[in-house]
């Protein structure tokens, strides 16, 4: 039961983000393991949301813009290790 909380909490935030980015006129795309963004989102909007544990943190992060100072992701399960990229 604790997973579903989490993963549902995990996905409300992405939808959230995805909202935000919309209102902003970004988009960004869904798929199992992430929403992300390739462009920069408005401010304090994570440019990636983690849906699920054990995501490829390179895959994660290609998909991503990178480019803006100060771009987020959230790690909504606390094990990516995204250093490498500059996070």
């Amino acid at each position: 039961m604790k997973r579903l909380v989490i993963r549902a909490a995990a996905r409300n935030n992405a939808e959230w983000c995805a909202a935000m980015s919309r209102s902003h006129g970004s988009t960004g795309e869904f798929d199992s393991a992430a929403w992300t963004a390739s462009v920069r989102t408005p401010q304090y909007c994570s440019d990636g949301v983690t849906l699920v544990p054990g995501v490829d943190a390179a895959a994660l992060d290609a998909r991503i813009g990178t480019v803006a100072p100060d771009g987020g992701v959230k790690d909504s399960f606390a094990d990516l290790d995204l250093t490498g990229a500059g996070f």
